[in-house]
């Protein structure tokens, strides 16, 4: 990656020094802009938003101190170094607080500022691989979730039916309930089993037609979901078919009790008002 540079000092041939004597590529740099004036400079800020500011403190219109300010507000991972006097210490001292990378005293020598930029440059890439890592983390944790969001119903299923068969109980069925957002009033259970069948099937003919049976019945209870703002789980236990409705939240016992009746009466035929 190359970074952007912009170098501002109210002295062309500081400039002209800084821009053509120093080895930008080797640095992994490109100067994109010059001013000789802290106006100049600060609109060469908010439109190029370089990575780098080399600037003087004193300058014509706002100070360099104003433009590191400036930049750090623009571009809060950006980079400054200011170029001062021995007359004007003070001002660099100043520049620790405004949160300046590095300070250099005229006459500019070109090694000394290759090894600022270059740290310049560390502390940049640094930056950007801790951005990447935590993008990555972000987006780790977002697809995680996402695959939890999309598991749930599944899991509610299998701990209904591991309530059904006895294999959790107690407390470790109260905090699966909890975590699953299975208690509070909201979970209602709707029982089905056929009044007649013929019990002269054999028991292979009489399961397959219950898992026809139910099958049905569970595809149109996942229909109407949406429709009652619901979710559900089932699970079958012999010949009886299990499901777990969730209630919305914050619904008043009354809209729960209609929602349920309304809920059995479509799977049963029923068209009930709604």
């Amino acid at each position: 990656m190359t970074y952007r540079v912009v170098v501002i000092d109210d002295k062309a041939i500081i400039r002209k020094a800084l821009i053509q004597t120093m080895d930008w590529n080797n640095l992994s740099c490109e100067v994109v802009g010059q001013a000789d004036n802290g106006f100049e400079g600060k609109k060469l800020i908010e439109q190029l938003r370089p990575d780098i500011l080399i600037t003087d403190i004193k300058l014509p219109g706002p100070s360099g101190l104003d433009l590191a300010e400036h930049m750090h507000q623009v571009s809060p991972s950006s980079k400054t170094i200011l170029m001062t006097g021995f007359q004007q210490f003070e001002y660099a001292q100043r520049a620790v607080k405004l949160g300046v990378l590095d300070f250099m005293l005229k006459p500019i020598r070109n090694e000394e500022l290759a090894q600022i930029v270059r740290k310049a440059v560390t502390v940049l890439q640094s930056a950007q691989t801790r951005r990447h890592e935590e993008e990555k983390l972000a987006t780790m944790y977002r697809e995680l979730e996402h695959q939890i969001h999309d598991s749930i119903p599944f899991l509610r299923s299998k701990l209904l039916a591991d309530l059904l068969t006895g294999e959790v109980a107690g407390e470790q069925a109260r905090d699966a309930m909890a975590r699953l957002e299975l208690r509070d009033g909201r979970l209602q259970l709707l029982g089905m089993r056929p009044r007649r069948l013929d019990r002269t099937l054999q028991a292979a003919q009489r399961s397959k037609l219950l898992n026809h049976l139910y099958a049905q019945v569970t595809q149109k209870a996942q229909q109407s979901k949406e429709k009652y703002g619901i979710d559900l789980a089932e699970a079958r236990s012999k010949e009886d078919l299990i499901i777990a409705l969730l209630l919305p939240k914050g619904a008043s016992e009354r809209e729960m009790r209609r929602i349920v009746t309304a809920f059995a009466g479509g799977l049963c035929g029923r068209d009930e008002s709604w």
